[in-house]
């Protein structure tokens, strides 16, 4: 049977999970394996990338948490079983002290493409590494960085659809932060014609920033729509 030696864990993880993971071991196989949990936490996109070693992410906790790693196969008559390492060295730890906070995003101007956005909070790492992301699944990512500290961000923002979006931080090392949310404005950067007849029946072309098809909930978008009024 398969067993658990090891977990690669420089820092504690955030417990809104992201922090890559490899756990190693002998007796891994992909044709047998069924998952793998983080003190308890399933570890998401799990891969055998060999007897010795699955690689994978840490899921969301929610809540500070100490455990260790477990790895789950399942034998030649397809009951599952688990390895469970009993050792100091395969301790997995998920800390409130490690985890990236941010609280609501401030603007320089009303938050739209080309604005400045502040996100100020903790562990946010200095440098260039950490990653903002935005939108559905997190579709859109900000770029444009001004300003990276432990405690603020500053950058700019991208082309995207109006909207109330979910917003977060992947810092390495820790893993995703807390979502906030903030409004991506709409902004109408032309209409044509200008003038048109009181009693109606001009075809209207409005351009704008924002702008989704009208058949799209979410995905790829438009920076233009016609509109008949």
């Amino acid at each position: 049977r398969h067993a658990v030696t090891g977990v690669t864990q420089g820092n504690p993880a955030s417990i809104f999970g992201g922090l890559g993971v490899e756990i190693s071991g002998t007796g891994f196989h992909a044709e047998a394996f069924s998952h793998a949990t983080l003190a308890g936490v399933l570890c998401l996109d799990a891969e055998v990338v060999s007897s010795e070693l699955i690689t994978c992410t840490a899921g969301s906790a929610e809540s500070a948490l100490v455990g260790v790693a477990s790895v789950y196969q399942k034998d030649a008559a397809g009951e599952q079983y688990e390895s469970r390492c009993t050792t100091g060295s395969c301790g997995f730890e998920y800390a409130l002290s490690n985890t990236p906070m941010i609280e609501s995003p401030t603007f320089y101007a009303d938050g739209n493409a080309g604005d400045t956005i502040q996100l100020d909070g903790t562990n946010l790492d200095g440098g260039t590494a950490s990653q903002v992301f935005f939108g559905p699944e997190g579709m859109f990512e900000i770029t444009d960085m001004i300003q990276q500290t432990a405690t603020k961000i500053k950058a700019r923002l991208p082309e995207a659809p109006a909207g109330h979006h979910k917003i977060y931080i992947f810092v390495p090392g820790r893993g995703f932060s807390r979502t906030q949310v903030f409004k991506y404005g709409l902004v109408v950067t032309s209409t044509s014609p200008t003038s048109f007849s009181l009693y109606g029946g001009t075809h209207i072309t409005i351009a704008a920033e924002g702008l989704l098809p009208r058949n799209m909930a979410r995905g790829p978008w438009r920076a233009s729509r016609s509109e008949e009024r």
